[in-house]
């Protein structure tokens, strides 16, 4: 924004006034204040920099200020709307796009930040988790974190499913969630009205959606909360969701002591409940099967047992020749015999 607006012009030329104009044009496209505060550091750092090294005689952001931000608090989405909205038998009702279901329950499960989504490439997906290294935005492109730093987000078996299907015949160094064969990522106006249009669907009406301050970020916060109610360390969280200090952790927090016990009493009743759930496949799991992922009975055909068992050793799981024989199968259908478990046990630990 600021090289297209001064470049023109000689940096020795720009004065007080040009400053002033910039920032009322910014006003006029609707910026908020937050962001304009960040551009008016930017630029204090360029004229201060322009300064000291004599390249200029008079700084003209000498007396510009910073914008007052007044942020209402980020609502969230309860436990019961988060499962209606990503209710599997009803997906299709709810979600008509796999793409923009797929987007939100990355963000709703995750905590990634729009921009984050936006920059994510298949390169970046692999065993299992998913390497954080860009953000994207409208008006700088592809860039780095916020914070300026990568970090690794661990998946569970549904979005690594999903994922796995979704960038299947995608470019690897393309973007992953495009409409241009890989080119430029979706739009996130887009990517906003199916999210508004789903919430729609379970209730969420714009009245309501602005009433309680719902945006796409409020799936952060969810994320942010539910981590910090079941247990997991600020540090640990920040980690995961790519805070620049703890204390912004505990700004994105939305607990109240009730919330805490309810949320250990769901945890368990959801456990004995797919405990003893038989129903059908879930739909991520049949496409699997369709391209020969999977086979019928959920058990992976899709890599050689060596991998599997490599991979289990990485993700930290107890990994024994048993608990392979148990769970997986050759490409025919049969099963390993137990030696080769045990020797796909010890290439693991060796590896």
């Amino acid at each position: 924004m600021i090289k297209p607006y001064f470049d023109h012009k000689d940096i020795a030329n720009i004065t007080f006034d040009d400053i002033d104009a910039f920032i009322l044009s910014l006003k006029g496209r609707k910026k908020s204040n937050k962001t304009i505060n960040h551009i008016i550091s930017t630029l204090k750092c360029i004229f201060n920099y322009a300064s000291i090294r004599s390249q200029i005689e008079i700084n003209p952001c000498k007396g510009i200020k910073p914008f007052k931000v007044t942020s209402s608090e980020k609502g969230i989405l309860t436990k019961t709307e988060i499962q209606t909205l990503f209710d599997e038998e009803n997906r299709n009702q709810i979600w008509s796009d796999p793409t923009h279901f797929l987007i939100n329950y990355l963000a709703a499960f995750t905590g990634l930040r729009l921009g984050e989504i936006q920059a994510l490439r298949p390169q970046d997906f692999s065993k299992g988790n998913l390497i954080i290294s860009h953000s994207f935005s409208p008006d700088d492109g592809l860039k780095c974190t916020k914070n300026g730093k990568s970090r690794i987000i661990p998946l569970n078996q549904k979005l690594e499913a999903l994922l796995m299907v979704h960038c299947q015949e995608k470019l690897p160094d393309g973007f992953m969630f495009t409409a241009n064969n890989g080119k430029r990522p979706l739009d996130h106006k887009t990517i906003y009205k199916w999210f508004w249009k789903a919430l729609a669907k379970i209730g969420i009406d714009k009245h309501e959606r602005e009433r309680r301050n719902i945006t796409f970020h409020s799936y952060r916060h969810l994320v942010n909360s539910t981590l910090l109610q079941v247990g997991m360390q600020p540090e640990t969280i920040r980690l995961i969701l790519g805070h620049s200090s703890s204390s912004m952790t505990a700004h994105y927090a939305h607990l109240q002591m009730p919330d805490i016990f309810e949320m250990q009493k769901n945890l368990i009743d959801g456990a004995k409940k797919n405990e003893t759930n038989e129903c059908s496949l879930p739909s991520y799991k049949k496409q699997l099967i369709d391209i020969g992922l999977l086979c019928e009975d959920g058990r992976t055909v899709a890599k050689s047992l060596e991998n599997i068992a490599v991979e289990l050793h990485d993700q930290g799981v107890q990994l024994t020749a048993k608990l392979l024989s148990d769970s997986f199968v050759k490409r025919d259908g049969s099963k390993y015999k137990i030696k080769v478990c045990k020797n796909a046990v010890n290439s693991a630990f060796n590896t």
